[in-house]
This record gives structure tokens, sequence and C-alpha cells, in this order.
């Protein structure tokens, strides 16, 4: 899954999970629904992948979340509706983890919580998961917990950092409540291990852009997600700071010509594409070539396109985004300040946003208590799913 927004090749449409109410209007309520809830779990999520969840309740662990979106468990749950509405639709179940909490839609077991979507802005969202977490924590009701909240994301997004810091509190005032459920932070970490962390950066937005104007005299894939793409040109999946461009089969234009188009762009920073076994990275009418070699990166050009300070990582990253299964041919990050429209045309300037390669977007805290195993050099958030499988003291997946 390389983004919020992205083209199904197999199905032919755009996939986006919900990147604005609008976008969610435009792609078709129900196709995103079911996108976000179930298909990202059950088929957008590779098979051959072993979540947290499954590695560690088959060998009889426990494990519960709460608001994250990605859950695959072997746990079958029902959705929280009657009967008689529920009955051989596609949403009836899903595969999670034992304790399963999803915006009150689906739930594991009765607990005493709030209504999770009442007041995103004043952070229903988070109330609704830290009552379920103090509860769960006031069980001992689980080995390991991934708990998710959200709403700072949407706070920061919406009104950028004086908004955040408001958020960030409540941040704080939850994640207190966690070790006030266990008795006190002492008691708590006598229990549990705990790794907190953001699962990405914020940079003020100032401007916004529509990657698909680039393309104007080509035929792109419909924004609706089920309106199929037959005999379009190209497909663009573009929403906050990072967008894609799908090159399809009738395209005449090949992609380095496509990457060329998205390149004049003022919003664009960074613009990469694959060319024989090289990747390519182009800034400012400069090019480097880079691949993976036995000790570390080959590369060619101009070093300074992806340099380290400002792209943290970012000729793995740059990498990996460009040969995941269903990437783009042609990926862009933004340039500082701008994001691009998501389906609907909606933006967050005036706020902040994310998902560039720049280190604002990337660089994120972390704090850790407990953990079997010391934190890496280098740790990144890619790194959590092995950290959790090595304190358990459970074999560790490719």
């Amino acid at each position: 899954m390389p983004h919020i927004v992205w083209f199904d090749r197999t199905e032919r449409r755009v996939v986006d999970y919900g990147s604005s109410a609008l976008a969610v209007l435009t792609a078709g309520p129900l196709r995103v629904a079911r996108d976000a809830m179930v298909e990202m779990t059950k088929t957008h999520l590779s098979a051959d992948v072993e979540t947290v969840f499954e590695s560690l309740e088959e060998r009889d662990l426990v494990t519960a979340t709460v608001s994250f979106t990605c859950f695959r468990g072997p746990v079958a749950h029902q959705i929280r509706l009657p009967r008689a509405l529920r009955r051989g639709r596609w949403f009836e179940t899903v595969n999670g983890p034992s304790k399963f909490f999803f915006f009150n839609i689906y739930e594991s077991e009765e607990l005493a919580t709030p209504f999770a979507l009442r007041s995103r802005a004043e952070g229903s969202i988070d109330a609704y998961g830290a009552a379920v977490a103090s509860t769960l924590v006031e069980r001992d009701g689980f080995d390991f917990f991934l708990y998710y909240l959200p709403d700072f994301d949407y706070t920061a997004h919406a009104g950028g950092e004086t908004a955040s810091r408001i958020a960030l509190r409540r941040v704080d005032d939850h994640l207190g409540s966690l070790f006030a459920a266990a008795g006190g932070i002492e008691p708590f970490l006598e229990r549990y291990a705990i790794l907190v962390s953001s699962d990405h950066g914020h940079s003020e937005v100032h401007s916004s852009a529509r990657l698909d104007e680039r393309f104007g005299d080509l035929r792109v894939a419909p924004r609706r997600s089920d309106n199929g793409a037959e005999d379009c040109d190209v497909a663009v999946c573009a929403s906050m700071r990072a967008g894609a461009v799908y090159r399809l089969q009738s395209c005449r234009e090949d992609t380095r010509q496509l990457a060329g188009r998205v390149e004049s762009s003022a919003a664009a920073d960074v613009v990469l594409f694959l060319e024989g076994h090289e990747a390519v990275a182009r800034r400012e009418g400069e090019e480097l070539r880079f691949q993976p070699a036995s000790k570390g990166w080959a590369t060619s050009g101009a070093t300074d396109v992806l340099d380290v300070e400002r792209y943290p990582d970012g000729l793995a990253r740059a990498w990996h985004a460009l040969t995941a299964e269903r990437s783009g041919d042609v990926l862009v990050s933004a340039a500082d300040g701008w994001e691009f429209v998501d389906l609907a045309g909606h933006d967050h300037v005036g706020g902040a946003s994310h998902g560039s390669l720049v280190a604002a977007d990337s660089v994120v805290p972390m704090l850790a208590a407990g953990l079997a195993t010391p934190l890496p050099e280098g740790l990144s958030i890619t790194d959590f799913a092995r950290l959790a499988r090595a304190h358990f003291h459970l074999p560790l997946v490719a």
C-alpha cells in the first residue's frame, strides 16, 4: 500500500482510503468504506506479510488495538449493527487481534466508551481510545497493545503548529491515563514495556497544486473508484505532500517524459522513477542515479539531489517506494510549503501536512522504556514490528 491514494492496476481503479471527507464523496463512500475497513487488511496487505498480531496470537499471546486502520489478525469480529442490517454484507466480519476496537464499529467486547466520531476537533476519537486503553490496562487484558491516537494528526492538518500544541497536551493526558490505570508509572513499567512515537512529521503548507493538471492533454483515469480506467493514458494519485503517476498501457509517452511533466510543477521538489535497473532522482534540473550495491549504494551523477541532511535515509526510502509492488511509475515529493490536492481538490493550506521525503515530514520523536533489547542506531518506525517480535523472543521475519 504505497499511499493513502493509489491505483489498482488489476481492478483498473483509484483506491482512496479517505484522504478527506470531500474525497470520500468523490471516490464513492461505500467503496472507500469497503477499501479502508475491509480490503486494506484483507487483500491490499500482501498475504505474504505476517502482522505482529498474527505472529503473537499464533503463540497464544493476547494482542489488542484501538483506532488503528491496518489490523489483520486471526480473530473474526462482527460489525456492531442489528442482525437484519448486517446479514450477508461484505462488512459483516473482519479479522483482527483478540482485543479489537475500531471507532464503535467493531468492538470485541462491550465497554463503557464514548461515541468516537462526535467531534474530531475536540479529540473525540482519542477520548474513545483512551477509555478503551484505560480499561484494558486496569484488567491487564493483553500482552501486546497497539494504541493509536489519530486526532493530533487531524488537528495539525487543520490548524498547524499552534493548534497541534493544544492537541499534544491531550495526547499527554491520554498517555497519563494509562499509567494511572496501572496505579502509576512504576507499576505500569513493572508490567509493560512501552514505545511511544509519531508515525510521521508535519510541515506548514501555504500553497497547493493539482498534479493531474500536468496531464491535461492525456486521458487521465477517472477519480471515482467505480468508474473503470479503460483506454486511459495515466492514473494520477496525489494527496498531501506526495503524489504518484501510473503509466497505463495506452500511453505513448515513456516514463521519463511523464516525469518531466511532473518536474515542471512549482509544487515538485524531488521526482523519482526507475530506468533500467537504476532509480533516478531529479531535483532542480540535476539528476542522481542509484541502486543497491553489496555495501550500501552505487550512485552516479549529482549526489546532493538526495542530500542526507535534507532527506533522511533518502536513497533507501526512495528505492523501496519505487520498487513497491503497487507503486506508481513516477513519484514526486512536494517542495517546501506545497501540497498536492486530493481527488476532491481539498488541501491543508494554512495548516500542516506530511508525506514528502524532507526531514520535517520524516523525523519523529521516540520514547522507549523496558524493552527487552536496546534501541538500534538509526532507528526507524519500520523497525517497530521487529522490536515487538524481539521483545517476545520470537523469530524475526523478512
